[in-house]
């Protein structure tokens, strides 16, 4: 349903209807949880559990991927790679990169690396985009959109976002950047990960 609903509007309809007296709702396991109002807690507790087991293993998991020696921060970008080679794409010119075609976009003053994109790759037309994939449950943050939007905008490469699922502003501020989204709707885990 998360198509029609965001997840924002789901928690507000969820608060409206406690307000209302229309379904139960109770803090455990370290998570908010809605339930009929014909039913206790200790009757889902333990579909709680089972739930609670399946959302650790999502925000857990080891996502850093190795293949063939090249280093990957999360094995989404290792499949989103792999398929756009096959789509005939001229992937990777650029990993990890803050710096492309003799510019620098250096986003960050402190410690630590600065915001880069996951990589760059060549469209068969010889344009260039600047691919981030984000890998969770919840929507990119906006100051994470921003900084993907500078680094392609400084750059000069179209912006390429493959997520999860996206707030929709996110769809309409990329479209006017001349790039794209790409919705893949599930957690992309490692085989053998799930049990």
């Amino acid at each position: 349903m998360e198509d029609r609903y965001r997840h924002y509007e789901t928690r507000d309809k969820l608060e409206w209807l406690v307000r209302q007296r229309k379904i139960n709702t109770t803090y455990e396991l370290g998570r908010r949880w809605y339930f009929p109002l014909n039913t206790s807690w200790e009757a889902i507790k333990d579909m709680a559990e089972k739930k609670l087991k399946l959302i650790e293993t999502f925000e857990t998991y080891e996502r850093k991927f190795e293949r063939d020696g090249i280093k990957y921060q999360d094995y989404s970008e290792y499949m989103v790679e792999q398929a756009m080679i096959r789509a005939g794409y001229t992937v990777v010119v650029a990993k990890d990169s803050y710096y492309f075609n003799g510019i620098a976009c250096i986003l960050q003053t402190g410690p630590g690396r600065p915001p880069d994109l996951d990589f760059i790759a060549k469209l068969p037309n010889g344009d260039y985009v600047g691919v981030q994939v984000k890998n969770r449950v919840e929507y990119p943050k906006p100051n994470d959109i921003n900084t993907f939007i500078e680094l392609c905008r400084v750059l000069h490469v179209r912006p390429l976002l493959v997520t999860r699922q996206a707030h929709p502003m996110t769809f309409d501020v990329i479209k006017r950047l001349n790039g794209w989204v790409v919705i893949f709707k599930q957690i992309l885990l490692k085989p053998g990960l799930t049990k």
